[in-house]
């Protein structure tokens, strides 16, 4: 079940992404590479802030273009974090199983066998 809400959490995420983009691409602005400076430099704040105030507060001094980027940014960061997530928890379903085999397991113990 896991595998499955991370899977449709990381479909929201790109659905989000996209619609990020759109917003720049309609309305003529540029967006930023990942190798942008901006880029980079949003990350390092990011890693470095995490007060959502402080951020929204940011947000409001910068023009739109800049904002969706930072946006962009983040969304491309928390899709990073889930396939990372994803891939963990596939590895440990392969190794360890899932709640049925721990749950027969678990019941083949009390039984004594």
């Amino acid at each position: 079940m896991c595998i499955k809400l991370i899977g449709v959490a990381r479909g929201s995420v790109r659905e989000l992404l996209e619609d990020y983009g759109d917003y720049l691409r309609q309305h003529g602005l540029n967006t930023w590479t990942a190798n942008d400076e901006r880029t980079l430099q949003t990350r390092a704040y990011c890693i470095k802030n995490d007060d959502p105030g402080e951020f929204v507060d940011k947000c409001r001094e910068r023009s739109d273009e800049t904002v969706a980027n930072i946006m962009l940014t983040q969304i491309r960061q928390m899709d990073s974090m889930l396939a990372k997530l994803l891939r963990k928890i596939e590895a440990d379903f392969i190794a360890e199983g899932g709640i049925k085999e721990a749950m027969s397991k678990a019941r083949r113990g009390n039984r004594g066998y």
